[in-house]
């Protein structure tokens, strides 16, 4: 599995853009596959 930094990601996206992340495995102990939506609202 890779980790994602969220962190990286929003500060590659446009104010307002919408970035998808569609079998994304989240959880601590118990990983459960989720679907992420990302908006940036501003910069």
């Amino acid at each position: 599995m890779k980790k994602i930094n969220l962190a990286d990601i929003t500060n590659q996206m446009a104010e307002g853009e919408i970035f998808e992340i569609k079998d994304a495995f989240v959880g601590r102990i118990q990983k459960q596959r989720e679907r992420i939506i990302i908006y940036k609202l501003t910069k």
